[in-house]
């Protein structure tokens, strides 16, 4: 048994000073199994023993505020355990399952609910995920299975109360667990319920699944860093920032994540990017130093938890922007009025590749369609409704990255090699791309809601002759060559780079591996000794 002297009075506030846990450790928390996990509250006396089941585990030394952190030794997969804390005059007790926690974060894709009747998009049902109704119908299936945990977004049935941004300053976060149920879960993140719920199934059920979740919608990264880690010598300074308009650098992290620390995670889902790619006025957008920022939310994160989590992120899909927004360029077509989303899923990949337990999911694939609000999409493109695939293709990363199921397949094949083929007549190259990953043969689909699909149109590969300064569409659809490869013609006489998913805002036709994810988006210069001339 281990004796801790830290003390985290701020985070406990919520509470008396007798002998109590903090409440995020009532209504059936779920605590991170395989690591040590912090538990904490308050005191009146000098010192807390905490045991579990009735079997000594930790012990800590409460401070001068009142305040008591311990933590408990790593504990395998397990079912309503009890946690007991003993001061020497009284004890108190809490019901705790060990499972995976997964805090959720971000903008509006990850802020969409699982259903919702009203507020914004009231018209169309209201701002929410295809299929609801009958999920929501469905999730007694998971009470006493999973739980969820949030600042905002509850309904007149969630237990406990939190203070979001339109709160008063005399609102005090006193936030719960709560089980999953037909009255908590409506209007619970889509995208993160999916994930869990994914998580679940795919480990046969016999996992407790802790789901926490802040988002706002049209947030940049940059409100969600904490507090001394947006300006400073790493990432540059945020000058002008993204959205001045309401709310400053680390106003989001104050407000939703905060109140969560110190509490142990297992990974966090980043579904964020869209305002980075379109700030207001005076900025234009933020893609150059996004990975600096994305490696230093992961970084500050995980020290403020204290909590080494894996961390996936969701890559950017096709969407259109509103032309008209300040920041955007006037002069931009109405197929690509966003500049710099492709930039953006290579940014948001830089942020994660040198990170041996983050990764990205790629999404190009379940775009809308063309338009700005339709039927399959309802509140604009950037708004993809059907979660269920996102949360799957998640969830296998984190069954990759938090239970150590190398031998998974997590991402579709990667570009491994280019080579480049002047034709006869001068004037065209032909390109071939070699892809590595997952199970061959590798083969050409059309994407959700695409229109020339993989039978006309341009492709979603273009190159480049100049380095990269210009760019020129392929005047032949790719093909597939043998087992990996895919080859397609442009009209350049030599050809020096080559990109996937850049030439269009909304990509027409993937290259798959047999389990079905799509290829990742690259942008990657060809060897001089495999560029070949006539």
């Amino acid at each position: 048994v281990r004796t801790f002297v830290t003390f985290v009075a701020a985070l406990v506030a919520d509470q008396g000073d007798a002998l109590s846990f903090s409440s995020l450790f009532t209504g059936g928390a779920v605590l991170q199994q395989g690591v040590e996990v912090a538990v904490y509250g308050t005191s009146d006396t000098r010192k807390v023993m905490l045991s579990l089941d009735g079997e000594a585990v930790s012990e800590a030394i409460v401070g001068a505020d009142g305040s008591w952190k311990a933590y408990l030794p790593p504990q395998n997969t397990a079912w309503h355990r009890t946690l007991k804390a003993e001061d020497g005059s009284t004890s108190v007790e809490a019901v705790v399952s060990f499972g995976a926690v997964l805090l959720c974060s971000g903008q509006s894709n990850m802020d969409m609910p699982v259903s919702n009747n009203g507020g914004f998009g009231a018209a169309n049902g209201g701002f929410g995920a295809a299929n609801g109704t009958a999920e929501v119908a469905a999730s007694g299936l998971y009470t006493d299975k999973i739980w969820l945990a949030t600042v905002q977004g509850k309904s007149s049935h969630w237990n406990g109360t939190g203070c979001n941004q339109f709160s008063p300053p005399s609102c005090v976060n006193h936030l719960v667990w709560n089980k999953v149920t037909p009255d908590t879960l409506p209007l619970f993140s889509a995208l993160c319920w999916y994930t869990g719920k994914a998580l679940f199934e795919s480990l046969g059920g016999k996992v407790p699944i802790g789901l926490m979740k802040g988002s706002v919608g049209g947030s940049p990264i940059e409100f969600w860093l904490p507090p001394g880690h947006v300006n400073n010598s790493m990432c540059g300074v945020d000058n002008p920032p993204c959205d001045q308009k309401k709310y400053s650098d680390s106003a989001f992290y104050n407000i939703y994540i905060k109140p969560l620390v110190p509490y142990t995670l297992g990974a966090v889902i980043w579904d964020q990017g869209e305002r980075d790619v379109h700030c207001f006025a005076p900025a234009t957008n933020h893609t150059e130093q996004y990975p600096c920022l994305e490696q230093e939310l992961i970084q500050s994160w995980r020290d403020l938890f204290n909590s080494s989590f894996s961390f996936v992120a969701v890559q950017l899909p096709g969407y259109i922007g509103d032309c008209d927004a300040p920041g955007a360029n006037p002069k931009a077509s109405y197929f690509n009025c966003v500049p710099g989303v492709f930039d953006m899923r290579i940014a948001q990949e830089m942020g994660t590749s040198s990170d041996k337990k983050a990764a990205v999911v790629a999404t190009y694939d379940l775009s809308c369609p063309f338009g700005v609000k339709t039927t399959e999409c309802p509140f604009g493109s950037v708004h993809n409704i059907r979660k269920q695939v996102v949360g799957e293709r998640v969830a296998n990363e984190l069954r990759r990255l938090l239970f150590a199921e190398s031998h998974l397949v997590t991402e579709g094949p990667r570009a491994v090699s280019t080579m480049a083929s002047s034709l006869e007549d001068g004037t065209k190259t032909k390109v071939t791309v070699t892809f590595s990953g997952g199970t061959m043969p590798f083969y050409l689909k059309g994407t959700q809601y695409c229109e020339a699909c993989c039978k006309g149109g341009v492709g979603d590969l273009d190159a480049s002759s100049d380095g990269g300064l210009s760019w020129i569409n392929a005047t032949s659809l790719q093909t597939i060559e043998g087992k990996s490869s895919i080859s397609f013609t442009v009209q350049l006489p030599h050809v020096t780079h080559v990109r996937y998913t850049a030439n269009q805002g909304f990509p027409q036709c993937a290259l798959y591996n047999q389990e079905g994810l799509p290829a990742m988006p690259f942008s990657m210069k060809i060897p001089k000794q495999n560029i070949q001339f006539v």
